[in-house]
Order: C-alpha cells, then sequence, then structure tokens
C-alpha cells in the first residue's frame, strides 16, 4: 500500500477489513506500506508480515512498486475530495505491470474496466473478491497488470496527455505556426505568470 501522506489515514478503512481477513487466510500474504499509515493494535499479529519504507525519491518508489505482486488505492467514497483525485495511483502501478484495486472514485471508475485492467470497487465485499482472485491466481494478476500497462502507455503517456491539453485548450499543433508567426502566448516574462488547472475527468 503505497499510502503516501498522512491524508490517506482515513481512507485505509475502506479495505482493511477484507484485507485483514485475506491476511488471516494466506500465510504468504506480505503488506508493503511505502509512507505513513498508523495501523490499530489488531495488525501487530501480522507484524512480521508487515513491511515498511519511507518516503522514496521517484525513480526509486517505481522500483520499490515493481516488487509487489497487488497495488490497493483505498478512497473514502464518501469525501468529494477524494474524488477529485487523479489516476495517479493505478497509472503509476500499471507502468512496471502492476495490477491496482481502487476505490470507485469518478477517476478510477472511469479508466478501469474491472477485472480487464484493474478493479473499481464500492464495498468492502468487492475489496475482499478483487483481492481474492488476484491473491489466487498469479495468471490473472500478470494478464491485469498487462492491460493495465497498456491502458497506462495509451492514456497517461506524456505524448496522450499533451495531445488531449491541445484539444482542451484548443492550442496550436507544434511547429504549425506560420514562418514568421510569434508565438507570444507561450513566452512568460518574468512579469508575467500562467495557472493551469486540469480539470479532472478532462484528461
Amino acid at each position: 500500500y503505497f499510502s503516501g501522506s498522512p491524508t490517506h489515514q482515513p481512507d485505509f478503512p475502506q479495505c482493511a477489513d477484507p484485507l485483514f481477513e485475506l491476511m488471516q487466510a494466506n500465510e504468504n500474504l506480505i503488506l508493503r506500506v511505502v509512507g505513513y499509515l498508523d495501523l490499530d493494535e489488531r495488525w501487530s499479529v501480522f507484524s512480521h508480515r508487515i513491511e515498511r519504507f519511507g518516503f522514496q525519491p521517484y525513480q526509486e518508489m517505481l522500483r520499490v512498486l515493481k516488487q509487489c505482486d497487488i497495488n490497493i488505492a483505498p478512497l473514502d467514497l464518501t469525501s468529494p475530495f477524494c474524488h477529485g483525485k487523479s489516476e495517479l495511483k493505478f497509472f503509476e502501478a500499471g507502468l512496471v505491470g502492476v495490477p491496482t484495486i481502487a476505490s470507485a472514485t469518478d477517476p478510477f471508475a472511469h479508466v478501469i474496466e474491472n477485472g480487464v485492467n484493474g478493479f473499481a470497487v464500492t464495498s468492502p465485499e468487492e475489496w475482499k473478491d478483487a483481492l481474492r482472485r488476484l491473491v489466487e491466481s498469479k495468471e490473472l494478476r500478470q494478464a491485469i497488470g498487462s492491460k493495465a500497462r497498456d491502458t497506462a502507455m495509451g492514456h497517461f503517456s506524456i505524448q496522450k496527455v499533451a495531445e488531449v491539453a491541445r484539444e482542451v485548450y484548443q492550442l496550436p499543433n507544434p511547429g504549425s505556426e506560420a514562418p514568421g508567426h510569434s508565438a507570444e502566448p507561450f513566452e512568460l516574462s518574468a512579469k508575467r505568470l500562467r495557472i493551469s488547472w486540469i480539470i479532472p475527468g478532462l484528461l
């Protein structure tokens, strides 16, 4: 679980009970926590199966993520703030071929096709079922991880994001200006700043 900052502490209960039950039933399961997560006392029974990592430089974080078999991204589905979060945790895992189970916020539900390139779930029962299916089948993990990578490269590569941004902002394609035409809209001086907000769901 790549929790990151303490802001995700309220999100973990979305999957805590199903994950706890599966760890009880499967002694080979290890919970890797990267970032901040305060686990309650009951988790102490798994102290020998909980790995802790601090914050990682980005490239190292991807290496640590690639070592995992399943990525989880629980979010509080009642929180408008969580529905505004991007698909980052899905496509980072997808880039390294790791399948994701995520709470079905609007962005995750938009990009994840259940059972094909990941799982977007809404209840403890769905968390448990998705976890069980991935735990029990290496072939399913590999197949979904491969599809997730295809989705990540097809939707979230720098080239694709730039293409969609040009369409959203109605920008000309690079090199399309006539000879001698000034690219003034893209030139910033020390006295001029622009702030851009990419609205979730547009990209």
